[in-house]
């Protein structure tokens, strides 16, 4: 399992940018070795195109903002991000929230 959590690190697929219309992000935590290992998923909405997958030690706001600009390469229609949706207050509120509340469960 390490060995696919290693080689799976840093994937950026080769998938041509495109407008899209809404993409699903998703994060699950694996347990590697007694190691927590956090697995970040980005594909597209309408046509399940896996758009990106990284492995992170963290799960930190800083980690998820770093999938997120990596998977934003992959949209020409960048101006619907999350940042213009929810506004860089919003966005921060949002990812603060999904931290405390893992914090709450004591995962993270």
């Amino acid at each position: 399992m390490l060995y696919w959590a290693r080689a799976f690190s840093s994937i950026m697929l080769d998938v041509p940018a495109k407008e899209r219309k809404l993409i699903a992000v998703d994060e699950t935590e694996l347990k590697v070795n007694g190691d927590t290992v956090y697995v970040w998923a980005a594909v597209d909405y309408d046509t399940s195109e896996l758009l990106a997958i990284k492995a992170t030690k963290g799960r930190s706001a800083f980690d998820a903002m770093l999938f997120l600009k990596e998977v934003l390469k992959k949209c020409t229609n960048q101006r619907s991000s999350l940042t213009e949706v929810l506004g860089t207050n919003g966005l921060l509120k949002f990812l603060d929230l999904i931290i405390m509340k893992r914090s709450a469960r004591g995962t993270g």
